[in-house]
């Protein structure tokens, strides 16, 4: 049971992730694995380190564990898909890096501000 829990927290902050990013790049038209201007990849790091420390937070309390269990993996599977995504992908890789480097981190911001506010 808690296994289950624990992955359907995961899940639902990996969607938050996920669903803010489609919509950031399909309701602009700009391709992720293209090169941007940097004023579109300022906006994109920001919108990805929000949605992703709202997705830490959301995997948090879903979890529901006074631990950062649920945040890391959510962390490590930021992390992981972006690392793929840029070992097998072609294009610039700006938005991995920055999914690596910023978002992953904020996942886990996320998860700790939860545990914060809950005492």
């Amino acid at each position: 049971m808690a296994f289950g829990r624990l992955l359907l927290a995961i899940v639902a902050g990996y969607a938050i992730f996920v669903v803010a990013a489609l919509a950031l790049f399909s309701g602009t038209g700009h391709d992720p694995h293209a090169a941007q201007p940097m004023i579109f990849m300022i906006l994109a790091v920001a919108v990805g380190m929000l949605s992703a420390a709202a997705g830490g937070y959301v995997s948090a309390l879903v979890y529901g564990q006074p631990k950062i269990t649920a945040p890391r993996g959510l962390a490590f599977l930021i992390a992981i898909f972006a690392a793929v995504s840029l070992v097998t992908s072609r294009g610039a890789g700006w938005s991995q890096w920055s999914a690596m480097l910023f978002m992953a981190p904020a996942a886990l911001a996320g998860g700790v501000l939860w545990l914060k506010r809950r005492g």
